[in-house]
């Protein structure tokens, strides 16, 4: 039976395995020549798609950026990553450029700094510097003696070339360029040493 043969082996190819075996035991039974194609089992729809009522996983797209299509923003030396200046930040002239409030001279060799919350800068060499109130910043080029008082914690005191430098009050940073000043430090926490940013 060449035609049922053929007709078969159609049938067989586009069953599942099982049926073609149902159908192959019931033709041999009835008398006929069977051959057995062993077919590939097709994958039913339950196991090669998602439930139509389950969520769907969307694929992740691919990105390609190529070079020119960001822009990398770089902090300036005066950013942290929360925004605030750091410790070292602080030690920079740099950092003060735009926050001066007082430029003045030194006349007759010495000044004295009483207004809290100021930043000065000396134009000149100046034998002394006294310090009484807190929150004072100074930038200098050259100081005889620096003196901060017992009033006046929190300072910045950047100077370029120190003599000497008697600290009474709490948590103030003294740093200088250049030099080997004589110091009494009796402030609690302060910092006091060769400036770790040079500028």
């Amino acid at each position: 039976m060449p035609t049922s043969k053929n007709r078969l082996a159609r049938i067989i190819r586009r069953s599942h395995a099982p049926l073609a075996l149902a159908i192959a035991a019931m033709l041999a039974l009835a008398g006929c020549g069977v051959d057995v194609i062993h077919a590939q089992p097709v994958p039913s729809p339950a196991t090669s798609a998602p439930a139509a009522d389950g969520p769907v996983a969307e694929p992740t797209p691919t990105i390609t950026e190529t070079p020119g299509d960001t822009e990398t923003v770089v902090p300036s030396p005066s950013e942290s990553q929360t925004g605030e200046p750091t410790e070292l930040d602080l030690a920079r002239r740099s950092y003060y450029a735009d926050k001066v409030d007082v430029t003045t001279g030194c006349p007759g060799g010495e000044i004295v700094l009483d207004q809290s919350m100021r930043v000065t800068m000396l134009t000149e060499p100046c034998e002394r510097v006294v310090v009484t109130n807190s929150f004072n910043t100074l930038l200098a080029g050259e100081v005889g003696t620096l003196e901060i008082r017992e009033a006046a914690s929190h300072g910045h005191f950047l100077i370029g070339q120190l003599g000497s430098a008697k600290v009474a009050a709490p948590f103030n940073k003294v740093y200088w360029d250049s030099g080997n000043p004589k110091l009494t430090v009796t402030g609690f926490k302060c910092v006091v040493k060769p400036n770790p940013a040079k500028e």
